[in-house]
């Protein structure tokens, strides 16, 4: 392969993975929030302090098909009415094990959390709630 197609390739390519991240987050794309400025689903900022509570509805490995398991629980979760979840990289929180990709709904205070929690509780067994930082 020549030196020009393979810098072509290499453009297209990083244009391409571009254009998917910053497409919209609905319809058919993956609602994932995978970047160190944590956001919520309208694209707003959430400054995250330490009485933080959020509801965590699972955990996956960091890693395609983690993430693609996420948001089929996401969807799932959503086709149930729970449709506040998002996929964040655990990594964005201090107090989260690193590594994982993790389903959440938040933040609250802790009461909050707990009535949310009692709500999934219904549908799920798997949830908790969590302060993050």
């Amino acid at each position: 392969m020549s030196y020009f197609k393979y810098v072509y390739l290499l453009i297209a390519s990083f244009v391409l993975a571009t254009a998917v991240q910053a497409a919209p987050i609905e319809g058919h794309f993956l609602k994932t929030v995978d970047s160190p400025a944590r956001s919520d689903s309208t694209g707003q900022f959430i400054k995250v302090g330490s009485n933080d509570w959020y509801v965590i509805a699972g955990s996956y490995p960091r890693n395609n098909r983690g993430k693609r398991e996420a948001n089929k629980h996401r969807r799932w979760l959503a086709n149930k009415g729970f449709s506040d979840f998002l996929v964040y990289n655990s990594g964005n929180f201090d107090n989260l094990t690193d590594g994982l990709w993790v389903l959440m709904w938040g933040k609250f205070t802790q009461s909050q959390a707990k009535a949310k929690l009692r709500r999934l509780k219904r549908i799920t067994r798997r949830a908790y709630i969590k302060r993050a930082e």
